[in-house]
């Protein structure tokens, strides 16, 4: 072979090399959906097909595979997410045991932010457990985009304007909460004929008394416990990870539902022999995890949802915050 042809195939070959080394979007041929284009890039994360690369960089599907994608279905979404709850409610309880040979006060912001630190499994296990159902090996990004967080997807502008978004949908949530629970107090008159908060207070019930930062250092604190510490964990296992898997066996109106459903009890169902209380929160519970739902629905994401729900979280404490500074 003459020596400038091989010097030009060696150019090609570089230049290949870096345009294979582009984080591109490219459409698998096959089921349409959108993947990474990397060095890295053998399998469609969405179907399963086995990609080669020819002489254009054209990604394109091997004639058979020998291993394709499986969805998780809807017993998956229920095991997996009721075991990581069993394994944070030990880690917590871990956490508290160790809090217990500090100085920390158990009734502080602090104490509440680092036992918290356990619903970051909410977000850990599902990471981990979608690589089993997927041939190629999964980067942290190509996990994250399957449980509903495709930063890939958006530009700079598009990832603000999903932020602002969530962020009024939050506002939102926060007035349809409080609506919705004035639907519950009258339910429980009609019901029980009975006057929720005199009910509480008959009882000296306090389970209702939440921590309310006193400075600004706390209210900070517990802002970034409402967003990194629940909020996003919260939005990856149920509307990332169980809503799809309900999905994978239900229509999307009825895993929609189930998973609203799913995620209220996850929060108040050791009220359940209470049915007075029960009923008082599980209808604004509901309400608004039915809202996390439609979002996700609606911008084919969780993005926005993450961001309705820390808002709707830090709002009403911002608030009272606010309250009790002016009294």
């Amino acid at each position: 072979m003459p020596e400038s042809d091989e010097k030009e195939n060696n150019e090609k070959n570089e230049l290949s090399t870096r345009i294979n080394l582009e984080n591109d979007i490219f459409y698998c041929p096959i089921c349409k959906q959108a993947n990474q284009k990397s060095q890295e890039t053998s399998y469609c994360v969405h179907c399963g097909h086995e990609f080669l690369v020819d002489r254009n960089i054209q990604l394109i599907p091997k004639k058979s595979s020998k291993k394709k994608k499986k969805g998780w279905k809807l017993l998956t979404g229920l095991t997996i997410s009721f075991g990581t709850y069993l394994i944070m409610a030990v880690s917590t309880i871990i956490i508290m045991f160790l809090l217990m040979f500090t100085k920390i006060n158990t009734n502080s912001i602090l104490f509440n932010f680092l036992i918290s630190i356990s619903s970051l499994l909410f977000l850990i296990i599902p990471i981990m457990w979608i690589q089993r159902y997927y041939p190629g090996i999964l980067t942290i990004k190509q996990r994250l985009s399957e449980l509903g967080i495709p930063l890939e997807r958006y530009s700079r502008k598009e990832l603000i304007r999903e932020m602002l978004l969530g962020f009024l949908m939050g506002l939102l949530s926060f007035f349809l909460v409080i609506l919705l629970q004035l639907l519950s107090y009258y339910l429980i008159i009609l019901i029980f004929k009975v006057d929720i908060y005199i009910y509480l207070d008959s009882i000296q019930f306090e389970d209702f008394l939440i921590i309310i930062p006193t400075n600004i250092y706390d209210l900070i604190l517990f802002i970034l416990m409402m967003s990194f510490l629940i909020g996003v964990p919260e939005e990856i296992m149920f509307r990332g990870f169980v809503q799809r898997s309900f999905e994978n066996s239900l229509s999307k109106p009825a895993a929609l539902i189930l998973t609203a459903v799913y995620f209220s009890l996850f929060h108040i169902f050791i009220y359940i022999l209470q049915p007075i209380i029960f009923i008082f929160l599980v209808v604004p519970f509901i309400g608004l995890s039915i809202l996390l739902g439609l979002i996700r629905n609606w911008r084919g994401d969780i993005i926005a949802s993450i961001v309705t729900h820390f808002v709707y979280n830090s709002t009403q404490t911002i608030l009272i915050f606010l309250i009790l500074q002016s009294i």
